[in-house]
């Protein structure tokens, strides 16, 4: 009696779960989209977490990416590849500099250097939310949907 009544608690908050995880999708979503801006972290160098497969390279790459922080792997090698500053990185140089050459350069070279600060910060925040709100928010979810399982069995009607 007691396994069904804990299938039949999953089964009831199969919707919710639901809810909560497109809760989740979309943002991770939103967070991949301000992470794979060209100003952000779209050209970071390669590091230890950062490669030609987790990378923020694509919006699709983003997601990933951060869905596999999420989980909390590689999320702090993460943050140091996201912060990464000359001169272990190329700075971007920008139009109208002068080269070495002596020619003046047209367009904007984009480096590969992260954000510094902001980069601590946006993964930092991205890591406590995922595992202090999304987290418990299942977790709640289910133990709300058994103790109304267990109402339910308990009472005469």
């Amino acid at each position: 009696k007691t396994l069904q009544m804990m299938l039949m608690t999953l089964i009831g908050a199969v919707p919710a779960i639901l809810s909560a995880l497109l809760f989740l999708g979309i943002f991770i979503f939103i967070w991949a989209a301000v992470g794979a801006d060209v100003a952000m972290f779209r050209n970071l160098k390669q590091g230890s977490v950062i490669n030609s497969t987790w990378n923020f390279h694509s919006l699709f790459n983003a997601v990933l990416l951060l869905f596999r922080t999420a989980t909390g792997d590689g999320w702090f090698d993460l943050i140091y590849d996201a912060s990464v500053t000359p001169p272990s990185c190329t700075a971007q140089v920008p139009a109208g500099a002068m080269l070495a050459s002596g020619e003046v350069l047209v367009d904007t070279i984009s480096g590969d250097c992260g954000q510094e600060v902001f980069g601590q910060i946006y993964f930092i925040l991205f890591y406590l939310f995922c595992n202090f709100l999304f987290l418990p928010l299942f977790v709640a979810t289910l133990i709300d949907y058994f103790f109304e399982a267990e109402v339910d069995s308990i009472s005469l009607f």
